[in-house]
């Protein structure tokens, strides 16, 4: 994969989705900045290429001070270049805001910058399956978080959450098609499968062949360009520590993944 292509076919559909956003009923600055990808090295290079989505990232932003503040633990360079991006209405805003948020994928670097994160949330299931170092990238199926809700989106009034999902039906599916994986690991839950199917009509979550495990806990998901599977978020498996399917899902992944993610 040529990585440089690669990325400028996602800044084109992030340029069209900032152009188009404005046009939808969301009070933009009731939603975080969203989470726009890099494609690494790594990724284009390795021989299967594997995308691994969360749910969403709670307060995403990026501003100069709060990056650079020892007190934090956080490793980012210096200086910060843009302007500050916390809000959905500061991306659309900002003549920057699609760089900004690229180059802050980019330093978070599946959050080893920030060490206190690796550790917490999505990220030790991505490293989980991501390689070490990483060849896999991390997404989520939902570009943004409710500031005014402080919320999971799937939880959002039905009103917001229509306006919501028919606001990124296109991105998340664009992302998928750009990327062209060959793999991608839904750790998102049950409670997103609507998003999914938002983007992706003739989606489909059927229970695989794993038995007595049924498809809110491990799910194939037809109807993608990838092979696709869709099981708990992280934090949702250590709700469910003691659960005796926990080990069997993420062994059933890691053969998916074999010989080399």
């Amino acid at each position: 994969m040529d990585r440089d292509k690669t990325q400028q076919a996602l800044n084109e559909a992030y340029a069209e989705w900032k152009s188009v956003v404005p046009n939808f009923s969301l009070k933009l600055e009731e939603f975080t900045a969203p989470f726009l990808l890099k494609v690494t090295q790594e990724y284009a290079d390795a021989k299967k290429r594997v995308l691994i989505l969360g749910q969403e990232t709670g307060d995403w932003c990026w501003d100069a001070v709060e990056l650079r503040d020892p007190k934090n633990g956080w490793d980012y360079p210096e200086p910060y270049p843009y302007k500050r991006i916390e809000t959905l209405a500061q991306f659309v805003q900002n003549d920057d805001s699609i760089k900004a948020l690229i180059w802050g994928y980019g330093e978070y670097r599946f959050a080893s910058a920030q060490p206190k994160n690796r550790r917490s949330g999505f990220w030790p299931g991505f490293h989980r399956f991501a390689g070490d170092p990483p060849t896999a990238m991390a997404a989520n199926v939902a570009k943004c978080h409710s500031l005014k809700w402080n919320k999971r989106v799937p939880d959002l009034p039905p009103s917001e959450y229509e306006a919501f999902a028919a606001a990124q039906k296109r991105l998340l599916r664009r992302e998928i098609e750009i990327l062209q994986p060959d793999l991608c690991i839904f750790q998102s839950g049950p409670d997103y499968d609507r998003l999914i199917r938002n983007s992706f009509a003739n989606a489909e979550f059927i229970a695989t062949a794993e038995p007595d495990i049924t498809e809110d806990i491990f799910a194939r998901v037809e109807g993608l360009p990838a092979e696709s599977y869709r099981t708990y978020h992280p934090a949702g498996w250590r709700n469910h520590y003691q659960s005796p399917y926990r080990v069997r899902v993420f062994e059933a992944l890691k053969r998916v993944l074999s010989p080399e993610v």
